[in-house]
């Protein structure tokens, strides 16, 4: 099992959530409004959730999942409260300034897309369909390979 945050708990966060349950790992969610945190524990997508960034603390793995255009900003909020081993993941569809932002702000940084989506936006389209849709997973020359990756993997 492995201890999982995700940040940003609409559409794709919520569905990364609910599957990730479904495989037994703990998962803990950071939005910035209480209300989606407990949406998203009633929907099963979360354990537990927080507006707080301290919720992140020693955690295997975090999913990115806020709007394209905030994932720099969020991750520069959030990285002082992660582990030092915690590895680090978004779900942009667009990579060209998320990954050398990211891979230059944290080490073990793997760029991720989980090649699914809707029309629909919000915790209350979360649906168990992410996972399933592999390859997830984007990795740089640079990166080493990472233990959560392999445990989601398998």
């Amino acid at each position: 099992m492995l201890r999982i945050g995700i940040v940003g708990l609409g559409l794709i966060g919520g569905s990364l959530g609910i599957d990730l349950r479904a495989k037994g790992h703990y998962v803990v969610g950071l939005s910035r409004r209480a209300q989606t945190c407990e949406r998203a524990i009633a929907k099963g997508a979360i354990d537990r959730g927080s507006t707080e960034p301290e919720i992140l603390r020693a955690l295997d793995l975090v999913f990115l999942c806020p709007p394209i255009g905030s994932i720099l900003s969020v991750a520069l909020d959030i990285t002082p409260y992660l582990s030092r081993e915690t590895v680090l993941t978004d779900v942009a569809s667009v990579k060209g300034e998320i990954v050398p932002a990211l891979e230059q702000l944290w080490p073990h940084y793997v760029g991720g897309h989980p090649m699914a989506g809707t029309a629909e936006s919000g915790i209350e389209a979360a649906q168990a369909i992410c996972l399933r849709m592999l390859p997830m997973f984007s990795p740089q020359p640079s990166t080493r390979q990472v233990r959560p990756l392999t445990v989601l993997l398998a």
